[in-house]
């Protein structure tokens, strides 16, 4: 029976506690003895509730009353606590390890920590745009400065072989259009066009004359540059004699030194700068060509080669890179 009691008991306090949040409930250990073994047990009995209107729409507070003769008795502490409007705190739980280990990752988490300022998020725009301006900016500065590096290590790489001794140029003898033996020592401490060709050339000798005759207008007009003397070497000394040469030559400048000679005085000159020459067929009027290397060199003032510059070259760029030649050129009085 008592058991019954206890049961409908705890149901009706989890149905007011559902409904109404609070609920107080009086319990009391009785001492009873057994009709039927007739020993002392301990019983639950528990006091008659009383319904009483609150006076608020659709809700009751519902309470049990004390026991008669314990109207007077003070309630258990943990029965104030569970009444309706009473605002004693209970006593504060001890953390949980996992509660622990949360705090100290949060604590550890740097998201956590800082926040993220609110103007990120209205100017996102204007940040992004910004950041990329800076990127573009970086790596173009970085692709410009590489750049400028690899042409710079590029001549670096070019002097370094220009330096490097080329044997062409020596000692030679030979005739010039007035009929003067002359020599490579004639012309020591003067820059030379040296350029080798034959008078009954058709297009190509004439093409390659004038060219160095601008070269050398062109440096003469140019602040700092020293005089340049410009020179025609025949392969053809059977037909080039001094008078002919010099009346093929005057048709272009005066400036122009025309050099003839014997095939012996010729062959030396032609094997020191390493000239290719070969006689044609002859025809029936006794005309042939000569073919020979299309190729104009420049001779420092000590006779030394200092650079070569092929048919395919134009007047400005022969004349520009015979001025940074000279500009780069250093007399023997400056050397250690």
């Amino acid at each position: 029976m008592e058991l019954n009691i206890l049961r409908r008991m705890c149901t009706r306090y989890f149905q007011v506690v559902k409904s109404h949040g609070h609920f107080s409930i009086q319990v009391n250990l009785q001492q009873r003895r057994n009709p039927l073994l007739g020993i002392p047990v301990r019983c639950l009995s528990t006091s008659n509730v009383c319904h009483e209107q609150t006076g608020r729409t659709g809700k009751t507070n519902r309470r049990f009353q004390l026991p008669p003769g314990m109207e007077g008795t003070k309630e258990p502490p943990f029965m104030n606590r569970m009444r309706k409007g009473n605002k004693s705190v209970p006593p504060a739980r001890s953390k949980g390890a996992f509660q622990k280990y949360q705090e100290q990752k949060d604590k550890q988490d740097w998201s956590k920590r800082f926040k993220i300022p609110k103007i990120f998020y209205e100017r996102q725009v204007e940040i992004f745009l910004f950041v990329f301006s800076v990127v573009g900016f970086g790596y173009s500065y970085y692709y410009i400065q590489k750049k400028i590096r690899e042409k710079q290590l590029e001549l670096v790489k070019q002097s370094a072989v220009e330096e490097q001794p080329v044997l062409i140029g020596g000692d030679w003898e030979l005739v010039n259009q007035d009929g003067k033996l002359v020599s490579n020592k004639d012309f020591v401490g003067k820059w030379c066009i040296v350029y080798f060709g034959f008078t009954h050339c058709p297009d190509i000798c004439p093409d390659e004359i004038e060219k160095i005759i601008e070269v050398t207008d062109i440096l003469e007009r140019t602040p700092g540059m020293p005089k340049m003397i410009p020179m025609f070497v025949t392969v053809d000394p059977d037909r080039d004699s001094p008078e002919i040469v010099k009346q093929y030559l005057e048709e272009f400048s005066p400036k122009m030194v025309g050099l003839t000679g014997t095939w012996d005085q010729l062959k030396v000159i032609l094997r020191e700068f390493k000239v290719y020459f070969s006689k044609g067929p002859v025809d029936e009027d006794g005309d042939y060509i000569v073919d020979h290397s299309i190729i104009t060199f420049l001779m420092d003032p000590e006779g030394r080669y200092a650079a070569h510059f092929p048919r395919s070259k134009t007047n400005i760029d022969i004349a520009t890179a015979i001025e940074k030649k000279v500009k780069l050129y250093k007399p023997p009085s400056s050397r250690h």
